[in-house]
C-alpha cells in the first residue's frame, strides 16, 4: 500500500508502475491560486476489466474540474469508479499517502469494499465533505481534508476583518457557519450510523 509514500508530480502513465491498491492519488489543477486551490483526490482501485481504475467523489457529469468552482452541489455527486487515464490527460498526479504517519490505513480489501459499497451516491461540500475527505475516509476510516481547513481559515480571516468593521455581520456569519458545520456533522453521523 506504499505506506507513507508521496511521489513527485508526474503523468499517470509514469506513475502506474508504482501504484498499489489503496493508494491515495492527488490530481494537480493548473490554477494560479496554488496550494489554496483544491486539488482532486481519488483512491487507486487496481486493474479492473483491463483498465487502471480509481474510486472517487465526482459531479454527476463526472468532470471533477467543475467541483473546483462549486461550494455545495449536494444531490449532484456520487462515488464513481473510473479509468485513471480519463482524469489524468490534462492534469499531473501523484501518490500522496503522507497522512499514514497520522492515521493507520485500513486493509486493502476494506478500502475497496468501502468504495464499492458506498458507490450508490454521496453528497459534496467544498468546505465540509469533498473528494479529499472521501478518499481519506476510504483509506483511513476518517474524513479529514486539510484543504477544507485552509478554505475555512480564509473565510474565518475574512470574518475577522469584517468583525472589526461590522460586528453584527461577523456574528451572523460565524453563527451561520457554526450551524452549517453542526448540521453537516449530524447528517454525516446519521448517514454513517444508518449504514
Amino acid at each position: 500500500m506504499n505506506i507513507g509514500v508521496m511521489t513527485e508530480w508526474s503523468s499517470a502513465e509514469d506513475l502506474v508502475g508504482k501504484l498499489e491498491v489503496g493508494n491515495l492519488l492527488e490530481f494537480k489543477s493548473d490554477s494560479s491560486l496554488g496550494d489554496l486551490f483544491p486539488k482532486h483526490w481519488a483512491v487507486y482501485m487496481g486493474i479492473h476489466e483491463g483498465e487502471h481504475t480509481v474510486g472517487h467523489l465526482v459531479t454527476k457529469d463526472d468532470l471533477f474540474s467543475t467541483m473546483f468552482f462549486s461550494g455545495s452541489i449536494e444531490g449532484c455527486t456520487g462515488i464513481r469508479i473510473h479509468c485513471l487515464f480519463k482524469y489524468s490527460e490534462e492534469y499531473k498526479c501523484r501518490i500522496n499517502n503522507s497522512s499514514d504517519h497520522k492515521f493507520v490505513p485500513r486493509p486493502v480489501n476494506d478500502i475497496v469494499s468501502f468504495i464499492f459499497e458506498n458507490g450508490k451516491g454521496s453528497f459534496y461540500n467544498l468546505l465540509f465533505f469533498n473528494c479529499k475527505s472521501f478518499a481519506k475516509l476510504a483509506r483511513y476510516d476518517f474524513p479529514v481534508s486539510e484543504q477544507s481547513f485552509k478554505l475555512c481559515s480564509v473565510i474565518g480571516g475574512a470574518s475577522l476583518f469584517f468583525a472589526a468593521k461590522i460586528p453584527l455581520l461577523a456574528g451572523i456569519l460565524l453563527t451561520y457557519g457554526y450551524y452549517k458545520m453542526m448540521k453537516f456533522i449530524r447528517d454525516f453521523l446519521a448517514k454513517v450510523i444508518l449504514h
